[in-house]
């Protein structure tokens, strides 16, 4: 047994909190996780303060614990030194994504020709890891794909990724999807009430949808997404998951989808768009119940950009669709890029006329 500093977090969040720390390195392997009924303490490698993990986005409390030691895997960057200068273990970015069995980094260009040793490094450490990715482009397009190398591994970029009791089927090369919006999909997923309809408007793959409909099983889900790849893994996925009976997938844009498939039966939209979501506010009102609901609207926030104000512009924009408004909550979800965050407003909409 040893003594030493750890996260204590409701098991419902431990999943993304583990994600969260361990992308960034600040999870003590040397250490085994505690379980204590409904919560896990998860040891801490480094001196963390509570404010760095609420920047992280994390709401857990600090505390000290007993924790029994494991067998230790060197970590990729203890597999580095020796090999790589002080400077470039430096610049070698602690954020990483795991999706199922895919490590994915992004390194930048002063470490591009050593990358293929930084991949064999990171596979080498990571025992549930077969493929190690580096993303060479930024997302884009409707479709929100970024662009990818292999650094190290094998097989392709298809994988099986696990969240919340659900199972998702997906190629990180062909559709848009994070692990670093479990704690969201959760929270929504809990504030659904029995016998809701949902919108989902930009479902991808089906994250939202299919957690809201297996922890919520009288609710019915409309899940839309207007890339062909999504589409094809969110049926997959539905029926993976056995909620056929209470999710129904759409190929198209959501525009369109709500004023012909959706219209008017909406208890509750989420927008999961954040790069463009304000820009389909009108898609959401058509797909609301005549009497409202509730918008999940996501947004991107610059550094000097304050959440009031943004709802202050979002709140005029849905005035103009002849609808009022009322900020039940908003959050900062994550951290993007430096100083550039994805932030979350829960909105009550009521639309004046049907």
């Amino acid at each position: 047994m040893r003594t030493g500093r750890g996260v204590r977090v409701r098991k419902l969040f431990g999943e993304h909190v583990l994600r969260i720390l361990r992308a960034r390195s600040l999870v003590d392997n040397s250490l085994l996780i505690k379980r204590r009924g409904d919560f896990l303490v998860i040891p801490l490698a480094g001196e963390v303060e509570r404010e760095e993990l609420r920047r992280l986005g994390v709401e857990a409390d600090l505390v000290v614990e007993e924790f029994e030691e494991a067998t230790r895997i060197p970590s990729p960057f203890e597999n580095l030194k020796g090999i790589l200068s002080e400077d470039d273990l430096e610049i070698i970015p602690r954020s990483y994504d795991v999706i199922g069995d895919v490590c994915i980094l992004q390194l930048p260009r002063a470490l591009y020709d050593r990358r293929r040793i930084i991949g064999e490094a990171f596979l080498k450490s990571m025992k549930n890891i077969r493929i190690v990715l580096n993303k060479t482009e930024p997302l884009s397009g409707e479709h929100r794909v970024g662009g990818y190398e292999v650094l190290a591994g094998e097989g392709g970029t298809e994988t099986i990724y696990r969240e919340h009791g659900c199972v998702f089927k997906l190629d990180v090369s062909k559709v848009f999807f994070t692990p670093r919006l479990s704690a969201e999909r959760i929270r929504v997923a809990s504030l659904v009430k029995p016998g809701e309809v949902v919108c989902d408007l930009f479902a991808g793959i089906g994250p939202f949808s299919i957690i809201i409909a297996k922890k919520n099983p009288s609710v019915r889900v409309h899940a839309c997404d207007i890339n062909p790849h999504a589409y094809q893994y969110l049926v997959e996925n539905v029926r993976l998951n056995k909620v056929e009976d209470r999710v129904k997938a759409y190929l198209g844009d959501s525009r369109e989808l709500s004023v012909r498939d959706l219209k008017n039966v909406g208890d509750r939209i989420i927008m999961n768009l954040p790069m463009s979501s304000e820009m389909y506010l009108d898609a959401a009102r058509n797909a609301l119940k005549k009497q409202g609901g509730v918008v999940h609207l996501h947004v991107f926030l610059g550094k000097n950009m304050d959440p009031v104000e943004k709802y202050a512009s979002i709140e005029e924009s849905f005035r103009k669709l002849d609808c009022e408004t009322r900020l039940l909550s908003s959050r900062r979800i994550r951290e993007v890029a430096p100083f550039k965050y994805h932030w979350g407003f829960d909105i009550e909409v009521k639309p004046k006329s049907g």
